[in-house]
């Protein structure tokens, strides 16, 4: 298992700025380097780092532009449901050695957040490519983080951990389109099961089906639908997460549905999230475009965003959580 270990050192300002606002971490760690081609592998005994040529087919690719707006929607959720978690644990996870495990952690980003935020608790990020995803990281040498863990997991086994045993609180968003619906079981399963007993489980994640939607985005919303759910991912898990932690037999479960408006000129939230959107469809452009044959993708993309003014479109995201008992 490929680990990256960093120590923190919270006098460094900057870092504390780069983790908090929506565009830190944006930059490519070595600019000379074809974006989408490199692997960075963290070597377990001395950390070296090793770069080498990688392709493969995803609904959204790896890149800059996605790292640019995964920061961006991870900021909104902080913002829209109003702290970076919702479970009640806020007078435990300040305790010294309590463990939180970020799984499908994606670049990082609400784990480093989250390790500066409460440095006296242990951070786990774990994912299956996330040595692709720490290329795009800029982490100066000198700024070290000792209670943020990066392991790579093959998510179709089973989940160990040689450094602890179990979880107090395990914490996982924005992964529908990266998990397939054959793998999702084993996912969940493996989640409580290094859940503590009395910790808690809390997952937040987009609803794909759009809501006050034209003519334009109709088409588009059902269509890129259909094409993600024929690539077998979950593009509705969020509006069944209840029903899935229920079959976990986690108890205190609470569901908390917020929706945000795509275009709406007096809102600075909902012009924010209406980029993000465009920004999904844009990133998704090699392969939606091929599979859903629409001539002039862009033009179309740019005349369904304007579209949602007229009709307030909007999308609804979703954070439950539940306690295992």
């Amino acid at each position: 298992m490929v680990v990256l270990h960093v120590r923190l050192k919270l006098k460094n300002s900057i870092i504390i700025k780069m983790f908090r606002l929506k565009r830190f971490i944006i930059k490519i760690l070595n600019k000379n380097v074809e974006e989408n081609k490199i692997n960075l592998i963290i070597s377990e005994k001395n950390n070296e780092i090793i770069l080498e040529n990688t392709s493969s087919k995803k609904l959204i690719e790896n890149n800059s532009d996605e790292l640019l707006r995964i920061s961006t929607e991870n900021w909104m959720i902080d913002f829209i449901f109003g702290d970076s978690f919702k479970a009640p644990i806020q007078n435990l996870i300040t305790n010294e050695n309590f463990m939180v495990l970020n799984s499908l952690c994606n670049y990082g980003i609400w784990t480093l957040n989250m390790s500066q935020k409460y440095p006296n608790a242990y951070f786990y990020g774990i994912d299956y490519d996330i040595n692709e995803k720490t290329k795009n990281l800029l982490i100066p040498k000198d700024i070290k983080f000792q209670n943020c863990i990066f392991y790579e997991w093959n998510i179709d086994e089973r989940l160990e951990f040689s450094l602890t045993s179990n979880f107090d609180f395990i914490y996982q968003r924005l992964f529908f389109h990266r998990i397939k619906k054959d793998q999702w079981n084993n996912i969940i399963i493996n989640l409580k099961n290094k859940c503590k007993k009395n910790g808690w489980i809390e997952m937040v994640e987009m609803d794909t089906y759009a809501y006050n939607v034209g003519p334009l985005f109709e088409k588009f919303n059902r269509l890129a639908i259909k094409v993600t759910e024929d690539m077998g991912f979950m593009p509705r898990i969020a509006c069944n997460l209840k029903k899935e932690f229920e079959k976990l037999d986690l108890v205190n479960i609470q569901e908390i549905c917020k929706s945000i408006h795509i275009f709406n000129e007096n809102d600075k939230l909902s012009n924010i999230f209406k980029d993000n959107i465009h920004d999904i469809f844009n990133n998704c452009k090699p392969l939606l475009s091929e599979k859903m044959k629409i001539d002039n993708y862009d033009n179309y993309l740019n005349e369904m965003i304007e579209e949602c003014k007229e009709y307030k479109t909007y999308y609804n995201y979703y954070c439950v959580f539940g306690k295992k008992i």
